[in-house]
């Protein structure tokens, strides 16, 4: 989770100005605990070294993009609900943001196009649960949209040509009565869609057997 991998990227900065050695496989295999320890360690060799002196000691979180992501909808999963996919948008809106303001950046709009838009992929979340599907959208306010894995009725994908070959669709999440969810155009629709589908069977599979367990108790 996050406070794993910032343990962990907290703990090779710490190590590093502190001269303990942490290779590639320590920093990749050893546990959260393990790291932690060795945090504490580093800290107090660092301590002994004079920490101002060392410009690498730097006490800051760090985390991957899709982690970094998704720090929202994380805060905000109920006891017991873990994330089943994470939804991310396609590498060619980011792209499509930095020519923006390569070409256009010496005019206003260009410039303004690049905050909004970079501004838009970096805040906007969306993901399935193994409960729900949850999708964030805001900056400063946060508008959230969610449906229960029990509400899902249907699901409609849309890819043209150029969204087969580079692989990014269109995908809305239909519920009951009015009930829907419209996803921003994301990478790999196909997959989403289809953790959303075994989400829910598996959602419904558990309803099941605990309707059979309450009534074998009876």
């Amino acid at each position: 989770g996050n406070i794993g991998t910032s343990a962990c990227i907290l703990t090779f900065r710490a190590a590093a100005c502190s001269g303990h050695e942490v290779n590639g496989n320590q920093y990749e295999q050893v546990s959260k605990q393990r790291h932690l320890k060795l945090l504490a360690e580093s800290y107090v060799r660092a301590k002994a070294r004079n920490v101002s002196s060392c410009p690498s000691f730097v006490f800051y979180l760090r985390q991957s993009p899709e982690a970094a992501a998704m720090t929202y909808i994380e805060k905000h999963l109920d006891e017991g609900e873990s994330i089943v996919r994470v939804g991310r948008f396609h590498w060619l809106w980011y792209a499509r943001a930095w020519a923006a303001l390569i070409l256009f950046g010496w005019l206003i709009v260009g410039l303004i196009y690049f905050i909004y838009e970079m501004i838009r992929l970096i805040t906007t979340e969306f993901a399935v649960t193994d409960r729900r599907l949850v999708k964030k959208t805001g900056f400063i306010a946060a508008n959230v949209d969610q449906m229960s894995l029990e509400a899902i009725e249907g699901a409609s994908m849309r890819q043209g040509i150029i969204g087969r070959i580079f692989g990014f669709g269109n995908l809305d999440i239909e519920g009951r009565g009015e009930g829907e969810v419209d996803f921003p155009i994301m990478a790999a629709p196909a997959k989403f869609l289809k953790a959303v589908n075994e989400a829910r069977s598996t959602a419904e599979r558990a309803a099941v057997d605990r309707l059979a367990d309450d009534l074998g108790r009876r």
